[in-house]
Order: C-alpha cells, then sequence, then structure tokens
C-alpha cells in the first residue's frame, strides 16, 4: 500500500473541524495527505475571501499537507452544478492523487454542498478495477450541519483519541476568524471541546474525533 491519503471537502474551512488529529496521526505513521478543495473562494456569507484563503493555506501548512487541488464550483450553490461534472472532477483528482484512503463530508447534511460532495465522491470512487488503490472511505461530521439534519443522522463507527492534541486542535480552529463563533454556537470553542467529550461518552477516550467507516478493503 502506498500509504496516501485524500481528503475531498467542500469548504475551507471543513479540513480543520473534526479531521485534524486523525490525519496528524496517519502522518506520523507515514501517509502522504493531499486536499482536494471543491468550492471557488467567493462566499456570500464573508466579504473578504483573499483572508480566508490565508487561513485555509496556513492551516493546511500546520496539517503538513503534501499536496492540495482547487475546483472552482460556487459556494452553497453545488447543486447548480451537473451532479456527473463533480463526479468526474473528483475522479480526476482520484486518478492524480490515488489515495488508499479518503476522509469525505456525511451524506446527510443540512448544507447541500456537503450532501453533493459526499455522493460525488462515493459515485466517483465506486468499487470498480480503476479504483482498486482505495482501501478505506471515512465520513465526518461537520458541526451547526451535520447534526442538524433532519434525515439519517451521523452516528459513529470508528473513533479516534485525541485527548493529548484537543487544544491543539482549538487553537488551530482559531485560525478562521469568520467561524470562530460566541457558545452555544455549535462552531465555538466550547462548543467543539464538548462534542470531543460526548464522542467520549459513546467510545470511552477522554476527548474523540468520530467518522463513519464507510467502506473497507482489506
Amino acid at each position: 500500500m502506498n500509504k496516501k491519503i485524500l481528503i475531498v471537502i467542500a469548504h475551507p474551512d471543513d479540513e480543520i473541524l473534526w479531521v485534524w488529529w486523525t490525519i496528524q496521526k496517519y502522518i506520523l505513521d507515514g501517509f502522504i495527505v493531499d486536499i482536494f478543495l471543491l468550492s471557488s473562494l467567493w462566499n456570500a456569507r464573508w466579504k473578504n475571501e483573499d483572508n480566508r484563503l490565508i487561513d485555509f493555506k496556513n492551516v493546511c501548512d500546520k496539517l503538513w499537507i503534501n499536496e492540495i487541488f482547487y475546483e472552482n464550483y460556487p459556494d452553497t450553490s453545488f447543486d447548480t452544478i451537473k451532479f456527473l461534472d463533480i463526479v468526474k472532477s473528483i475522479e480526476n483528482i482520484l486518478d492524480k492523487s490515488k489515495p488508499n484512503i479518503i476522509f469525505t463530508h456525511y451524506y446527510n447534511d443540512l448544507n447541500i454542498d456537503h450532501c453533493i460532495t459526499s455522493k460525488a465522491l462515493i459515485t466517483a470512487a465506486r468499487p470498480i478495477e480503476k479504483n482498486n488503490f482505495i482501501k478505506k472511505i471515512f465520513l465526518f461530521e461537520v458541526p451547526s450541519s451535520t447534526e442538524l439534519s433532519i434525515w439519517e443522522k451521523f452516528i459513529p463507527n470508528y473513533y479516534v483519541d485525541i485527548t493529548n492534541y484537543i487544544e491543539k486542535k482549538l487553537e488551530l480552529f482559531t485560525i478562521y476568524d469568520s467561524e470562530n463563533r460566541e457558545y452555544p454556537h455549535p462552531r465555538s470553542l466550547i462548543w467543539l471541546k464538548t462534542h470531543a467529550i460526548y464522542r467520549w461518552m459513546e467510545s470511552w477516550l477522554n476527548y474523540a474525533e468520530g467518522f463513519i467507516l464507510y467502506r473497507a478493503i482489506n
């Protein structure tokens, strides 16, 4: 196995919210990690997207990311793009990165971009001969979005211990000034730390990141 990971995300703040220490543990185990960002920098809610790109690159640098791939789909409007076009763009990056492990969004999410990203990735990474390098696919949650969906809830079946690194994760999150809110907002530091404790109650770890292992091939 080549020990390669690809993170496929809709927006430039999604990689730190729920996968940070899990990715670091893989990197320390010798994995190389790439990120594919599907959305454009424009966002209807934020005015200064230049700073957001700087924040994103800064976090990727601190995450020890190997390579960043970019697409230019309109933020919060992935449903205006042909689904097949999104699938093909992901297939192209899969061919370039050739990851053994993939992390992406959960497919039942309040945010339409997250849903489409997840479903397009699952389609692009379907078990066919040209994808035989893909061994595991993990789905992650995004606070203030995944838990608000009224459909099939996110129920983790795979947990990673982040007990010794929870403070570092919170420190990295503060890099995104536009996303850091006051408690009790789900994107507040208190909420993020509390949720890590909640995942502990499911897994008996002091602080944990939770995922759904969608597919695994040994």
